[in-house]
């Protein structure tokens, strides 16, 4: 029973660790796209931010698994 709820801490631990990881992305990407306004870098960082949604999207479902 005390390995399970281990497994639990540690798994909790991890969506708290990308939680915070995954809104400094955000936040960097906010920055990046009010920064950098010219057109050659805005494909670039429209790609990072939908890689950022990508994340989110499978951080759901794992979020629902759990």
């Amino acid at each position: 029973m005390e390995t399970i709820y281990s497994n639990i801490k540690q798994i909790e631990y991890i969506f708290e660790n990308f939680e915070n990881k995954h809104s400094q992305l955000k936040n960097i990407c906010k920055e990046l796209r009010n920064k950098n306004v010219e057109e050659k870098y805005i494909y670039g960082l429209d790609s990072f931010f939908y890689q950022i949604t990508i994340y989110n999207i499978e951080y759901q479902h794992y979020r629902k698994m759990h």
